[in-house]
């Protein structure tokens, strides 16, 4: 659960340099740690569930459904 504006870390497996994200649909500012941990901030965003998208620069990419909630 995190709030508009909130920076978030989001740990996983293959970031690279260039990864884009979205968190429900909006553009979110992504900062890659090293390929296992992301700093993600949360746009603003309407209360309730949301998906949690991210890209990779070679085209991967990888959608985690309602991986947050803004109260």
């Amino acid at each position: 659960m995190a709030s508009s504006g909130a920076q978030i870390t989001v740990r996983g497996s293959g970031f690279s340099t260039g990864l884009t994200a979205t968190v429900g649909g909006q553009p979110a500012s992504a900062n890659v740690i090293d390929e296992n941990t992301l700093a993600l901030t949360v746009p603003a965003l309407q209360s309730g569930p949301q998906d949690i998208v991210l890209k990779n620069s070679d085209g991967s990419s990888y959608t985690l459904e309602n991986g947050m909630t803004v109260p």
